[in-house]
């Protein structure tokens, strides 16, 4: 048996401290939705590719639905913004969401999404405990939902924004 009383205690350990950073999953989960988001968008114009979907990587993918003009300038900015703070996460353990992360996330989106945010954050107000990422959080799910939408078409990229906050 591989587990033993010497190698067992430190993987505990790890399982927990991996499984305890909410903000590591809830970003990479994300970002994972997201990009199944454009894998939808993709196989719409290019019927038959999922093999090619498994080898690109995140961003030749968003590349790819610009390209084909499946996602607009606010899309890309947002995407821009989400890549940058998975990224941050990828490459540091103990990576949290911060203040500047709600900050730069926010900042990063527009038009539509910004008016999906900004519906999302008065029907969820009191649902969730006020704290640092809840923003960021927010924000990823809007460009997660715009993303869905236009996959699904029930948005065009020639959607106007109408914020209500």
């Amino acid at each position: 048996m591989w587990l033993n009383e010497t190698n067992f205690p430190p993987l505990v350990e790890y399982a927990d401290r991996a499984l305890a950073n909410e903000d590591l999953v809830a970003v990479l989960r994300t970002q994972m939705e997201i990009e199944s988001d454009i894998e939808t968008l993709l196989l719409k114009v290019i019927p038959g590719s999922e093999k090619l979907m498994i080898e690109m990587g995140f961003w030749n993918k968003v590349r790819a639905a610009k390209s084909y003009e499946l996602i607009g300038k606010d899309e890309l900015t947002a995407l821009e913004g989400i890549a940058t703070l998975r990224n941050h996460f990828a490459h540091r353990k103990d990576r949290v969401l911060t203040i500047e992360d709600d900050k730069a996330i926010v900042k990063s989106i527009k038009g539509p999404i910004k008016s999906i945010y900004d519906e999302m954050t008065i029907l969820v107000e009191g649902m969730f405990e006020e704290r640092v990422g809840k923003r960021a959080r927010l924000a990823m799910v809007a460009v997660h939902a715009r993303l869905q939408n236009l996959a699904s078409g029930k948005a065009s990229l020639t959607d106007k924004a109408v914020s209500k906050t």
